[in-house]
């Protein structure tokens, strides 16, 4: 299978939401990356995730004392593989409809004992106040 061209990253408790109601990648609630030449992705910037992820914390647990165990996963994001149709004009492109692209694409991820997975995530913890 090759490797999908574009992917989405967005919080988890947005991916039915996100297809549903045909929105697209802001770089605040939802990022694009597409595979480069050296078979990578690149998301640029997503403080303006991290920012929105602990806004949606700190408004959450003022609101309600229980919000941390309603939304368990607020922290985190999946990556979606995507397809992107785009338009262009003058020299101007842009993204007008996002797919997701769950088939032949798409692959899970299993391991056993004889068979192990290593996976490398670089990521940051907010800091509990």
């Amino acid at each position: 299978m090759d490797a999908p061209s574009s992917i989405l990253m967005l919080p988890t408790d947005s991916l039915e939401t996100f297809f549903r109601n045909d929105k697209t990648y802001d770089y605040k609630s939802a990022f694009a990356a597409t595979l480069s030449t050296t078979n990578t992705y690149t998301f640029s910037n997503i403080g303006n995730l991290v920012t929105l992820l602990s806004n949606n914390k700190k408004s959450g647990l003022a609101s309600d004392s229980d919000w941390m165990s309603k939304h368990p996963n607020w922290n985190k994001v999946l990556l979606i593989p995507i397809s992107m149709t785009a338009v262009s004009a003058n020299s101007t492109s842009a993204t007008y409809d996002i797919e997701n692209e769950m088939g032949l694409v798409s692959t899970k991820l299993e391991g056993g004992p004889n068979t192990p997975i290593e996976m490398k995530v670089i990521y940051g913890r907010f800091k509990n106040q």
